[in-house]
């Protein structure tokens, strides 16, 4: 019992010991610059260590100026490296909605504030969130110039973009100083595009306008177009399986015709899991886009009415991101 008692004290202590040198790390907040050496910097202090030691050894006074030149070099590409990060202004534009498993662009604006350009400037999102995001690198910025940064995600959902980091190694490369700037966007991540069941035909007078005619031809029409790229969720009944035996990527074949009735979009015409009937909605949504047919969505704990556009297509994919049975 004694040495239970001892070890749960240790810890303990080890436990307020590391809360309070958190306190002296750095701390993610906006605005604030943090430096610290890079690998090079270090490399950097190094030598200049080693200078001083052979003056010292070898009494020799042009080892001393050169180690203090070498010194002062330093503290310049620091101040630089400093000044760089914080002369920087960005904002976060918007972001596309994304289906789980693929991937989407956020744009942003980057400008330089100083009058000095800034250098060698790196653009990410913070780790450890649900999705990921390669980094957008900049040689140099002076004024505005429009970016956008690749984000990944496999799980639906809506994720809020709260700060965006800078990073910048100045010119010299031997100080990485970064910043914390505050973002307010969304992120929306709709279920994939994901199913084989047709469109309903909707309620008995869409029924009668339809006059029997097949799904396909309803949406698509009789006059032949062209092609457009195949997309998870279309139809493999449009594919244009010859191109596709030539070597070609798959391809859809494009009708013009007067299908433009509006359907209802129902969670009871699906089938299967909740993650199932959400895949199959989406797929349903995709293919009223490609037709530009107007639709309502109807889930268990909300209801869309009819329409069409970015827009309504926004608010749809935001309520199947969001979805959560009862």
């Amino acid at each position: 019992m004694n040495s239970i008692r001892v070890s749960v004290k240790r810890g303990r202590k080890m436990f307020s010991l590391k809360s309070k040198f958190r306190k002296f790390l750095p701390l993610e907040k906006s605005g604030k610059p943090y430096i610290l050496p890079t690998l090079y910097g270090i490399g950097f202090l190094f030598l200049i260590v080693d200078i001083f030691a052979l003056g010292y050894y070898r009494d020799n006074a042009p080892y001393h100026t050169v180690g203090l030149t070498l010194i002062v070099f330093g503290l310049v590409a620091m101040i630089h490296t400093n000044a760089n990060i914080q002369n920087i202004a960005i904002e976060l534009l918007d972001c596309e909605p994304m289906a789980a498993g693929e991937s989407s662009e956020i744009r942003f604006t980057v400008q330089g504030t100083g009058t000095a350009p800034v250098h060698n400037l790196w653009i990410e999102l913070p780790n450890g969130a649900p999705y990921s995001a390669d980094r957008a690198t900049f040689l140099e910025v002076s004024s505005a110039i429009d970016g956008s940064l690749t984000v990944h995600c496999s799980k639906r959902g809506v994720y809020s973009i709260d700060k965006i980091k800078l990073i910048s190694r100045g010119v010299y490369g031997l100080f990485q100083a970064w910043s914390w700037h505050a973002a307010k966007t969304n992120l929306i991540v709709y279920p994939k595009p994901r199913g084989n069941n047709p469109l309903p035909t909707g309620t008995e007078s869409q029924a009668k306008k339809l006059e029997g005619a097949t799904l396909t031809k309803t949406l698509s029409g009789d006059d032949f177009q062209g092609h457009k790229p195949y997309i998870l969720g279309d139809s493999l009944q449009h594919v244009d399986w010859k191109a596709y035996a030539r070597g070609q990527d798959m391809l859809i074949k494009d009708y013009s015709g007067e299908g433009s009735e509006a359907l209802d979009l129902h969670w009871d015409d699906t089938r299967g899991t909740t993650e199932e009937r959400l895949e199959q909605l989406s797929a349903w949504i995709v293919l009223m886009n490609r037709a530009q047919r107007p639709y309502s969505l109807h889930l268990p704990t909300l209801s869309l009415s009819r329409g069409s556009g970015a827009r309504h297509d926004a608010e749809a994919y935001y309520a199947l991101a969001t979805f959560e049975e009862v």
